[in-house]
C-alpha cells in the first residue's frame, strides 16, 4: 500500500489509537526494511529466493505484554495484504500453527509413507503457499514443540522464506528449562541468523493502561459493559444475565454442539447464535486444548465463562487451560464475560505463591541466608537444562545428612555412613558399591555449603547418574 508501514503508523497515532513512543517509532523503520526489501526481492525474481544472493533477513520482536509487538506486527502484514503483487504471505498464532504441523505431518505419512525428514515436505508446503510467514507469540513449552518448531524453521530458512515473529522472550530463553534443551538450541542460532532482532523492553503496557480506563468507565456507568464479575453468588449470576441480554442473548438459549479437528465435537449447554455460555470445569478441568477452543472461536463471537476458582498451588492444569482459552479468544478479538470467585489480580494466587522462589533455584541458592530453610520443598529452575541437567532442587532439612550410599540419615549421633566433607562438592558417579573413583561417591550432586541438593528429573529414588547413564 502507498506509504508502507510508516503511513499506517501514522494514520493510527493521528487517530489518538496510539501514543508516540521512539521504541515504536524505531520498531516502524525494521518493519519497513523487511517490507520494501521483500518486494524488490519479488518484483525481480518471483520468487524471495535468489542464486548467490543472501535471503531477505526477517524480524523478530520481543518484550514485554502490551507493549504493541502485534499491533505492529500486523501493520505490515496488512501493507503486504494491500499491495498489489506482493508475495502470499500467511499470518498465524504459535498455536495455530503447532496444530497446523501436526496435521500436515499426518497427511504427509499418510501420503507418502515414513520418509526420513517429513518436515522438508511441510516446509515446501509452506515455501509455495506463503514465503512470508507471520508468526505471533513464539513459545515453547515442551519437547515436542521445540522439535517441531526447530526442525521447521531450519527447513524453512532453507528455502528462503521470510518469518516476521513476535515473543514475550528473546531467542535465547525460548524453552529455557525444556528437556533436552541442547538439541533445540541450535535453532535459536538460525533465528538470530535469519531474523533481526527487536527488544521492545521498556515500553509502557498499554493494554493494562486501556483496561483499567475500561474498568473505570465501566464503573461509572459511562457506557461501558462491565465484563468481568466477582465474587460468585446470586447477585452476580444476575448481572451476567443483564449483560448476556444486553449483548443480545434472549430466553433461556439452546444446547448444541461445535465440531472440533479430528472429528471430535464439544458440546455447548447455552447459546444464542454467535453467543455462547460455559461453566469452567466444562472447557478447563476436562482434558481440552487447542483444537477444542479454536472451534468455540470459529463458532461464537461473546463467550461467557462462569465460576473461575482461585487456583490453589495444585490446579496447574486447569490453570494452564484457563490461559490458553484466553490467549486463543484474545488473538481471534473474540469478547468474554467472566464471572470468579475472587477479583481477577487474585485468580492466579495460589500459583505465583507457588513459584515466587523459582528465582532461587540453581547457583543462585548460594546467596541464600543460612537461616532460610524451606523444609525440604521443593523448587524448580526458571532456567534452562537438558534432560541430564533438567532437575530440581531442594533445601535438606538441617537434621538430615546425606550419606555414600545416596541415603539420608539423621544428622543427630553416629552416622552410619561417612558423608561428604562439609564445603566440598561432590562427584556423581554412582553409589559406593559402583563408584569408578576414590573418596565418596554420590547419588546426585550436595553442595553442603548452601545444603541445596539436586535430583535427576526421573524422580526415582537413590538412582545416581551412574545409575542412570551406565545401567539403564
Amino acid at each position: 500500500s502507498t506509504g508502507g508501514v510508516p503511513a499506517a503508523h501514522a494514520k493510527l497515532l493521528a487517530r489518538g489509537r496510539l501514543q508516540p513512543h521512539p521504541m515504536q517509532d524505531d520498531c516502524v523503520e525494521e518493519l519497513e526494511r523487511v517490507r520494501l526489501e521483500v518486494l524488490e526481492r519479488w518484483a525481480r525474481n518471483g520468487s524471495l529466493v535468489q542464486e548467490g544472493v543472501e535471503s531477505v533477513k526477517g524480524l523478530y520482536i520481543f518484550g514485554a505484554v502490551g507493549g504493541g509487538k502485534t499491533m505492529l506486527m500486523d501493520l505490515l502484514c496488512e501493507s503486504l495484504r494491500d499491495t498489489p503483487n506482493a508475495p502470499p504471505i500467511r499470518r498465524t498464532h504459535f498455536h495455530e500453527f503447532i496444530l497446523d504441523m501436526h496435521k500436515r505431518l499426518h497427511r504427509v505419512r499418510q501420503e507418502v509413507g515414513s520418509i526420513q525428514n517429513p518436515m522438508r515436505v511441510v516446509a515446501k508446503q509452506y515455501e509455495a503457499e506463503c514465503p512470508v510467514l507471520f508468526f505471533d507469540e513464539m513459545h515453547v513449552l515442551n519437547v515436542g514443540d521445540a522439535m517441531i518448531l526447530k526442525a521447521f524453521f531450519e527447513e524453512l530458512f532453507a528455502s528462503g522464506c521470510v518469518v516476521v515473529a513476535t515473543s514475550n522472550l528473546r531467542p535465547m530463553d525460548l524453552y529455557s528449562s525444556g528437556i533436552n534443551r541442547e538439541v533445540f538450541l541450535p535453532f535459536t542460532s538460525t533465528l538470530e541468523k535469519h531474523c533481526t532482532l527487536f527488544d521492545m523492553e521498556g515500553t509502557p503496557d498499554y493494554r493494562s493502561v486501556r483496561n483499567e480506563l475500561l474498568a473505570e468507565a465501566a464503573r461509572s456507568g459511562d457506557g461501558v459493559l462491565p465484563a468481568f464479575f466477582a465474587p460468585e453468588g446470586p447477585s452476580t449470576g444476575r448481572r451476567v444475565e443483564e449483560a448476556l441480554a444486553l449483548l443480545g442473548a434472549e430466553g433461556p438459549g439452546e444446547a448444541r454442539k461445535v465440531e472440533c479437528a479430528m472429528g471430535r465435537t464439544l458440546a455447548v449447554p447455552r447459546s444464542w447464535g454467535r453467543i455462547a455460555e460455559f461453566q469452567f470445569v466444562d472447557l478447563c478441568e476436562k482434558f481440552l486444548g487447542v483444537p477444542d477452543y479454536l472451534a468455540i472461536a470459529e463458532n461464537f463471537d461473546i463467550i461467557a465463562l462462569r465460576g473461575v476458582p482461585q487456583f490453589t498451588d495444585s490446579a496447574e492444569d486447569a490453570a494452564r487451560r484457563l490461559v490458553l482459552l484466553v490467549d486463543i479468544l484474545y488473538d481471534q478479538s473474540k469478547q468474554m464475560v467472566v464471572s470468579a470467585d475472587v477479583p481477577v489480580d487474585e485468580i492466579f494466587g495460589g500459583l505465583k505463591k507457588k513459584y515466587q522462589h523459582d528465582s532461587l533455584a540453581g547457583s543462585e541458592a548460594e546467596h541464600m541466608d543460612e537461616e532460610d530453610d524451606f523444609s525440604g520443598t521443593v523448587r524448580v529452575p526458571d532456567w534452562g537444562g537438558s534432560s541430564g541437567r533438567h532437575f530440581s532442587v531442594f533445601k535438606r532439612p538441617k537434621t538430615q545428612r546425606y550419606g555414600v550410599s545416596g541415603t539420608y540419615h539423621p544428622g543427630t549421633g553416629a552416622e552410619p555412613e561417612e558423608v561428604a566433607e562439609q564445603g566440598a562438592v561432590a562427584a556423581t558417579g554412582g553409589r559406593h558399591d559402583r563408584g569408578a573413583g576414590g573418596g565418596p561417591v554420590m547419588a546426585g550432586q550436595v553442595e553442603e555449603h548452601t545444603e541445596w541438593v539436586e535430583w535427576s528429573a526421573t524422580g526415582l529414588k537413590d538412582a545416581s547418574m551412574y545409575d542412570l547413564t551406565c545401567h539403564t
